[in-house]
């Protein structure tokens, strides 16, 4: 199974980095801006082809969706090269520092990510899991890859739908990346899932992170090579989102994000010619096409970190102009505030914008705990992080004192600004207006503002090493000092330094710290325990092994056609998903709403008594079902594991027992059972 895995891995890199450097070669002359963008590129593509196959009725698949994603993605190439003839000469000054970027992020995610698996297919049983792997099984089973045909009852099967579920949009880039990947490697969708997740965090993260850095502060490699051992220890970014709810699509989204920044810069960077502006234009508009496809909201993301850029930009722009007056930069940045704050306060009202920003979150800690979360770097709810809060102190303090980095200091305290109203405040309009576009939730927002505080960690680390080399300089030497000398033990100051701001940051991934009689657990250890607590697959889990091989001795038993009547909250509501199971409820809420199927409250409410109920036998006919699966009996299970169940709505199937007039037992381990309907 784990060799399994790293085949999953091997291949997801291909499909995510071939079609999209065919696509992006033309585009930059900088090789960490083409690889950076390259997964952008691809899922879009994927996405894009998903999208036209629905439209045209044909059945998407690896075998139809890859060449259409590689036709589309050699398209983009030829326009790049149209636009940007001749190509400048390939730029390759940072791929070594690059590769120390994935390197350092391949460790973290072994460590974050990988070994707290229960076995390479283990997955995380919670609310946003049953949708996200719910939704490629779906994609493989129905074969429409449209994002406007999410639903989990798309089937071609005719099964009736439970609840009364509409097709609508929702940003389904890591359901098609999972989908293809499993139709292209027939392995398991919870393998491919983790592989795919173990890619956006050992590959895709570094390689934007480094394209992000080196955008950031011009290409300075001194700062771009801090960065590889910096922005992987802010546990809030990517890996929270890995573990906490989990935020897959959020966590991809962002991840490629930090690389759509690389275009925007590009786009008002001071030097440069006309065709790369606009080469670097079109990107970014692919880019926002790529967010809209993942996850939207990243869209907002990069617009909260970049307001202050934006600003200092037009500042600047108009300062350098040969005719400018001294009124005008102000009035420059004025109005290019204004028109952001216009354009935020129109996308907040726009129609199809408002389930997402009137969702709201309850406050995760109160006002004084959220702004010491944000001073010790401990957000959200996490171990405080020292070094990092001190690294991006000093470069707080630093950004302050330079014209060309202050918008950095002031994007945090922006992105500081909505963590803490996403935390700490009830819901009321401000919260909404400032964190809605996130669903008010704090861990998201947190991921922004662990964004927006990389480029202050580097430069509070840089500050670090120059300190260290400074003392060595303090206690330099003799000025009679020979010249290979004076090199010598400059480069042994540079490498010490270096070395010391290293071990600074490993100092964030030790798992626990001991204090006497005190054991400190760090942030990383924090995530890696609860991420194996969650990852679980015993007989304690909702979804257990032992209940997974007992639901593919069921499928063996029921013929092709039928499906299950189950009850979702004793774990089988995952056989859907994982293991292909047609079971009837396959979603986590929705039951007992005005959207709930006549049909299904019947079933749910008096299955058990269908040998005298002729409304119950239609409602079942409905559902095409002629078997119920039951994996567990015990209701207080279901409970603790299970926020949304309610014992009283699922009576009519817990109540089955082996004597129930109307079924029979087909097979049986412990309190399992698949029973047949005989009326």
């Amino acid at each position: 199974m784990w060799l399994e895995l790293c085949f999953a891995i091997i291949s997801c890199i291909f499909l995510l980095y071939v079609p999209g450097l065919i696509g992006a070669a033309s585009w930059s002359s900088r090789i960490d801006e083409t690889v950076a963008f390259a997964p952008i590129i691809s899922v879009t593509s994927y996405c894009f082809a998903g999208l036209v196959l629905s439209l045209v009725g044909v059945f998407a698949s690896a075998a139809t969706i890859i060449p259409f994603a590689l036709a589309w993605c050699l398209a983009v190439y030829l326009v790049g090269r149209l636009i940007r003839r001749p190509v400048s000469p390939r730029d390759a000054s940072l791929v070594g520092i690059v590769v120390v970027y994935v390197c350092i992020a391949i460790l973290v995610s072994v460590f974050v990510y990988i070994l707290p698996l229960d076995g390479p297919g283990s997955f995380v049983q919670t609310y946003d899991n049953v949708h996200q792997y719910g939704t490629a099984r779906t994609f493989l089973i129905s074969g429409d890859w449209s994002p406007f045909n999410s639903s989990l009852y798309s089937v071609p099967s005719g099964e009736a739908s439970v609840l009364d579920v509409v097709n609508a949009f929702y940003p389904s880039g890591w359901h098609t990346v999972v989908a293809v990947l499993a139709s292209l490697t027939g392995l398991s969708l919870s393998l491919c899932a983790n592989a795919f997740n173990f890619v956006v965090l050992a590959v895709i993260f570094p390689i934007a992170a480094a394209s992000f850095v080196a955008c950031i502060f011009n290409r300075d490699r001194e700062k771009v090579l801090l960065g590889a051992f910096v922005t992987p220890i802010c546990a809030a970014f990517p890996w929270m989102l890995m573990e906490s709810w989990p935020l897959f699509p959020n966590a991809l989204s962002f991840s490629a994000g930090l690389g759509i920044v690389c275009a925007f810069v590009g786009m008002l960077a001071d030097s440069g010619t006309a065709k790369d502006r606009i080469a670097y234009g079109i990107m970014f508009i692919i880019g926002i096409v790529a967010c809209f496809f993942m996850q939207p909201n990243t869209v907002f993301s990069l617009g909260a970190m970049l307001v202050p850029f934006c600003i200092w930009r037009a500042w600047k722009l108009v300062a350098l102009s040969n005719s400018c007056r001294k009124h005008r930069p102000l009035v420059a940045s004025l109005l290019c505030g204004i028109a952001i704050v216009l354009i935020w306060l129109f996308a907040f009202n726009l129609p199809f914008m408002q389930p997402v920003v009137q969702y709201h979150w309850a406050p995760i800690t109160t006002l004084p705990g959220s702004i010491k979360e944000v001073l010790l770097v401990g957000y959200p709810l996490l171990p405080v992080n020292i070094v990092l809060a001190a690294l991006v102190f000093i470069g707080f303090v630093r950004s302050c004192r330079n014209a060309e980095t202050v918008w950095m200091a002031i994007s945090y305290l922006f992105c500081a600004l909505l963590y803490i109203v996403s935390a700490s405040m009830e819901p009321s309009f401000i919260k909404q207006l400032l964190t809605g576009f996130w669903y008010t939730d704090a861990y998201r927002v947190a991921s922004v503002l662990a964004m927006a505080g990389l480029p202050l960690a580097v430069l509070g680390a840089c500050d670090v090493r120059q300190f260290i080399v400074g003392l060595g300089c303090a206690r330099n030497l003799d000025t009679r000092t020979d010249g290979i000398t004076a090199v010598v033990l400059g480069r042994a100051r540079a490498g010490i330094s270096l070395l010391v701001v290293v071990l600074m940051c490993a100092v964030s991934f030790v798992p626990f710290i001991v204090l006497g009689d005190t054991v400190l657990q760090g942030p990383f250890g924090f995530i890696a325990t609860s991420s194996e607590s969650h990852n679980t697959m015993s007989d304690s889990a909702g979804y257990s092994l032992s209940e997974s091989s007992f639901v593919k001795k069921a499928m063996a038993a029921v013929p092709e056609g039928e499906t299950i009547i189950n009850m979702p909250y004793d774990g089988s509501m995952f056989a859907y998903s994982i293991d292909d199971a047609p079971v009837v409820f396959r979603t986590m809420e929705g039951y007992g709403s005005k959207g709930e199927d006549p049909d299904s409250v019947l079933i749910r409410e008096a299955l058990c008594d269908i040998s005298w109920r002729q409304d119950v036998r239609d409602a079942v006919e409905s559902t095409h079902a002629g078997y119920v699966l039951i994996l567990e009996r015990d209701p207080d299970k279901a409970d603790a594991y299970y926020t949304q169940h309610h014992r009283e709505q699922w009576t009519g199937i817990t109540s089955i027992a082996d004597d129930t007039p109307g079924f029979e037992v087909v097979l049986k381990d412990g309190d399992m059972r698949l029973y047949r309907i005989l009326v």
